[in-house]
């Protein structure tokens, strides 16, 4: 990936509610995480000095997981990796679909 991609990578990311959680910045650097992507349950932390040097060591755990088959792998191949915009567009329905099955479910309890 070049570096346009790695920029448009974190802008992506920085673009989707909670982004904070996402890429922030504590006493080991700067971390960029998988969890914006497949979830806490299965996400990792990338750990740089650079939001760039992290981000490209997430797209190397992208790179190395499309081909599996597993639950991050299925993720990361639905998503459309490593094409960005359908990568958003998929986020963005995946919140989309999550914040109905919310609604959904507090209406059932009324």
């Amino acid at each position: 990936m070049k570096a346009e991609d790695l920029i448009e990578l974190i802008e992506l990311i920085e673009s989707l509610p909670d982004s904070d959680k996402h890429i922030y910045t504590d006493e080991d650097g700067i971390t960029v995480t998988s969890e914006w992507l497949v979830g806490n349950f299965a996400g990792v932390g990338f750990v740089a000095n650079t939001k760039e040097e992290a981000a490209k060591q997430l797209i190397g755990y992208l790179d190395r997981h499309i081909t599996h088959d597993s639950m991050v792998g299925d993720i990361v191949r639905k998503s459309g990796y490593p094409d960005l915009k359908r990568m958003k567009e998929y986020c963005l329905m995946e919140l989309d679909r999550n914040r109905q099955t919310n609604e959904d479910k507090r209406t059932d309890k009324i």
